[in-house]
């Protein structure tokens, strides 16, 4: 499978005539380095390196032929749902693909996010996906398929910690029982500092939420390198 969809165009912020001739001054100077435009934090949260991270830990699940659907909680406008899709379908599977979100927040995008969803589907030849419309609350009670081969867990939204945390914890508790073993979850703006990644730690109370939820089923999480934006995974147990 080749890799040249991490660098899609969907995700990259246009280089303007300011980034241009800033590199071209760097270049002059004998800097030895691309300058990269930092992403939209609004709607571009999603960096090359988590992107290769996603790739393999998709393959992973696909590879090791673990059971179940594959799952995407916080999908807001679907380009990194469109990204795990593609991976599915230039490898023939026939999992199903559920994406969730309130759709409620539209941040600084031009149209609706589901409306963006479809049309980043669209755009990639993709079959759109299961579309479940509404609070985490409401939807993942009812709504999550019976076995989740691999869970994607994005829940910034900019709410309190408290409430914030509580959100996720309650997510992991409805997606938990529902992994199949060796089942892959991804979860956003997980930050170790231990690590010694330069990554923003825009949540820090995240790692302690998820670490004390996955302690009494003896699972850890790891941090995984992402560039300028956190995540890490955790894998159920066979």
């Amino acid at each position: 499978m080749h890799n040249f969809q991490i660098c899609d165009p969907a995700f990259e912020r246009p280089v303007d005539g300011k980034h241009r001739a800033v590199a071209s001054l760097a270049r002059f100077l004998g800097v030895k380095a691309d300058l990269i435009p930092l992403p939209d934090p609004q709607i571009q949260m999603c960096t090359p390196e988590q992107r290769i991270n996603l790739w393999h830990l998709v393959e992973q699940a696909l590879a090791y032929g673990v059971p179940g659907d594959f799952v995407d909680l916080g999908c807001f406008d679907g380009r990194t749902s469109a990204f795990v899709a593609s991976i599915l379908a230039r490898h023939g599977a026939t999992r199903r693909f559920h994406v969730y979100d309130s759709f409620e927040h539209q941040l600084g995008l031009s149209a609706d996010p589901r409306t963006a969803l479809l049309e980043n589907f669209a755009s990639r030849q993709l079959p759109p996906p299961v579309i479940h419309a509404g609070r985490f609350e409401t939807t993942l009670r009812h709504e999550l398929p019976p076995a989740i081969a691999f869970a994607q867990l994005d829940t910034g939204i900019g709410a309190l910690p408290e409430f914030h945390a509580a959100l996720i914890q309650f997510c992991l508790t409805q997606l938990w029982p529902k992994l199949s073993p060796g089942a892959i979850c991804v979860v956003q703006d997980y930050h170790d500092p231990a690590s010694g990644a330069a990554a923003e730690n825009y949540y820090p109370f995240i790692k302690t939420t998820v670490d004390e939820f996955l302690a009494p089923h003896g699972v850890k999480a790891v941090a995984l390198y992402s560039g300028r934006y956190s995540h890490g995974f955790f894998r159920k147990p066979r």
